[in-house]
Order: structure tokens, then C-alpha cells, then sequence
């Protein structure tokens, strides 16, 4: 499989050495949770976890809660082969929900120009990350407040069969600028 990799990715050394990190990450992860487990019991693990999740997803809550509801629309421009490609969102906070619609960005394209809906909502995650206080553990208490919506079949949500941006970079870094309101 390794081998695979390595032959199908434009810089192989520099692939594998990022493989090899976040191999190294999970395996000291793994340990440091076995290590918990052996002393203090799966039960205690479970609690601490779903702790960690509901302490981030209250600070969360009571960060866009302090801010002020509302909606704003904007867009970026990608460039197309024959004319611009647009990018269109609305976000919309209220109360401690944080709501991004990409309705009416443009259709998926025959090209590699489109993204899963997977980097869609990453990017609107480092968006909001940018907004929260640093201090934050980041785990998926801090986006069950967030809703993502792309139309299917669009650049933000491509169907299946369909090339999608080289190395998935093209489109998140639209989305952050459209996203940060510009």
C-alpha cells in the first residue's frame, strides 16, 4: 500500500514523512488512552471524553451566544475557464447556532475544479476556529452549533464520479475569504 501511495503523490518524501507523522500521533494517542484505561477503567475514560466534549461545546455555545444575531451574505470568484466561478455564502448566527449556506454557488464542473462536501464544512470549521478563543479543545463539540449547507450536485458538494481540486486546496482558501466577510 505504501508503495502505492509513494508512486501516486507528486512529492513522495514529503507525503510519507506527513504518513509518518500522523502514525506516530495515533500511536501515541493509542498509548496515552491505554494508559488511562489501565489505570483509572473504560467508565472513567467514557466520562472524561464525553467531559471534554461538553466542556468545549459550552464554551462554544457561550461564545456565539455572546455574539450579536444576524446574516451576511458574500462571495468570491474563482477563476473559470470561460468566465468566473462563483462562490456564494450567507452566514447567519443566532443565539449559539452558526449557519453557513452556500446556496447559489455555482454547479459542479466537468474539470477538477469541485470539492466534497467534507472540505466544505473543514473550511467553515477553520473559520469559526479562527473566532474562538484559542484555548478551546478542538473536537466536535465546538461545531455541533454549526450547520453547513451546499446544494448537492454544486462546486461545494460534488456528486460522485467527479474530479475534485488537486491536493483540495483551491477551495477552502475561497471559502475562508468569502466566509471571513470580507
Amino acid at each position: 500500500m505504501r508503495a502505492v501511495f509513494e508512486k501516486k503523490t507528486r512529492n513522495p518524501a514529503e507525503r510519507i514523512g506527513d504518513l509518518n507523522a500522523q502514525v506516530g500521533a495515533n500511536r501515541l494517542g493509542v498509548s496515552r488512552c491505554i494508559d488511562f484505561i489501565s489505570r483509572y477503567g473504560e467508565r472513567a475514560f467514557d466520562q472524561f471524553v464525553e467531559a471534554v466534549i461538553d466542556y468545549t461545546k459550552s464554551r462554544v455555545t457561550a461564545h456565539l451566544s455572546d455574539l450579536p444575531d444576524g446574516e451576511e451574505e458574500a462571495i468570491e470568484y474563482l477563476d473559470g475557464e470561460d468566465e468566473p466561478i462563483p462562490i456564494r455564502v450567507k452566514i447567519r448566527i443566532q443565539g449559539a447556532s452558526f449557519d453557513a449556506n452556500f446556496t447559489g454557488t455555482a454547479p459542479q464542473s466537468p474539470g477538477n475544479a469541485n470539492t466534497p462536501l467534507s472540505v466544505t464544512r473543514s473550511a467553515v470549521y477553520y473559520v469559526l476556529r479562527c473566532f474562538l478563543p484559542s484555548d478551546i479543545p478542538p473536537n466536535h463539540g465546538c461545531y455541533e452549533s454549526v450547520k453547513v449547507t451546499a446544494p448537492e450536485g454544486s462546486l461545494l458538494n460534488q456528486g460522485h464520479r467527479r474530479q475534485s481540486a488537486p491536493g483540495m486546496w483551491r477551495h477552502p482558501r475561497g471559502l475562508l475569504t468569502c466566509s471571513s466577510l470580507h
